[in-house]
């Protein structure tokens, strides 16, 4: 995110590109927009750092929605319904710290992306 750029490169690591969240920026000629990521349920979050997923629309291809290491959340659930990629790929799985809730979606939680994005997606996609 564009106020952590300064905290990163003074530790030696330069941003390349830096966004905001919803906001769209010009890429490989057309649009990428950083889309709210929370990565993981309750009080492992904070820690866990700020999160970004992006959806991206690129020329003369379907549009995607890349949902970073995130839990189901209002913006999650934004993009499926409002953007309606036809693209979804979504980091999901059992990764939790020993005294923490997990760090990505949930069974539950995939289980409701899938039927989401069944309603409003032409195509899903599945990559194990």
């Amino acid at each position: 995110m564009v106020e952590e750029e300064e905290k990163y490169s003074t530790r030696g690591l330069n941003a390349v590109r830096t966004m905001d969240y919803w906001k769209s920026s010009d890429f490989l000629g057309d649009r990428i927009k950083g889309i709210p990521a929370v990565h993981g349920y309750g009080c492992v979050a904070k820690p866990m750092g700020n999160v970004m997923g992006f959806f991206i629309q690129l020329p003369d291809e379907k549009s995607i929605y890349v949902s970073s290491d995130t839990i189901y959340t209002d913006a999650v659930d934004n993009v499926i319904k409002k953007y309606k990629p036809a693209i979804n790929v979504v980091a999901c799985g059992t990764a939790q710290m020993d005294i923490f809730k997990p760090l990505l979606m949930a069974m539950a939680d995939i289980i409701r992306f899938v039927k989401n994005s069944l309603e409003k997606s032409s195509q899903i996609t599945w990559k194990l």
